[in-house]
C-alpha cells in the first residue's frame, strides 16, 4: 500500500509515493484493496494471501522463537515428527496429490517415502521404525495402508 501528497483543494498529488504497508490483498479482478479508513486515520485491511504456499519447516521453542529446518521450500502438509524427533514425516506437493517424505531434521535432507498413492496423514509407530498413512480407495474413501 502507497500513500502520496494530496490537495484536496486542486485535486492534485505532490510528491513520490511512499510504501506504508505491505501485504494488503487486493483483488486481481479488478485491482480493488481489501482495506478502508476512518476518520480518524485507522486503516483496517485484509492481510493478502502469500505468493506462493511453498514454505519451509522450522522449529519453534517456548518462547515462539522460530529455526528453519535446511532445505530448500516446498509444499509441506501435514508434517509428523518421529517419537525421537530426528525426522519428520510429511505430505509434499498440492493437496490433492503429492507423495509422504521423511525429511531428517539434522542434515535437512528428504526422501521420498511413497510414490503415486496420493497419500495423507502420515503416522508414526510408537518405536519410529514404520509410517502408516491413509491413502483414497476405489471408491476415493481414505483408508489405512
Amino acid at each position: 500500500l502507497f500513500a502520496v501528497r494530496f490537495d484536496a483543494r486542486r485535486l492534485e498529488t505532490s510528491g513520490r509515493p511512499v510504501a506504508v504497508l505491505e501485504g494488503v490483498r487486493y483483488e486481481a479482478q479488478n485491482g480493488g484493496t481489501l482495506m478502508t479508513l476512518a476518520a480518524d486515520g485507522t486503516l483496517l485491511y485484509v492481510p493478502g494471501l502469500p505468493a506462493s504456499e511453498e514454505r519451509h519447516l522450522a522449529w519453534m521453542d517456548p518462547s515462539g522463537e522460530r529455526a528453519r529446518i535446511g532445505g530448500a521450500p516446498r509444499f509441506f502438509h501435514e508434517p509428523r515428527l518421529d517419537p525421537r524427533g530426528d525426522r519428520v514425516a510429511v505430505h509434499v506437493g498440492p493437496t490433492d496429490a503429492g507423495d509422504v517424505w521423511l525429511q531428517d531434521t539434522a542434515r535437512a535432507s528428504l526422501s521420498q517415502l511413497t510414490f503415486g498413492m496420493r497419500p495423507r496423514r502420515p503416522v508414526w509407530s510408537r518405536d519410529g521404525r514404520r509410517v502408516v498413512v491413509g491413502a483414497p480407495g476405489a471408491d476415493g474413501a481414505l483408508g489405512g495402508r
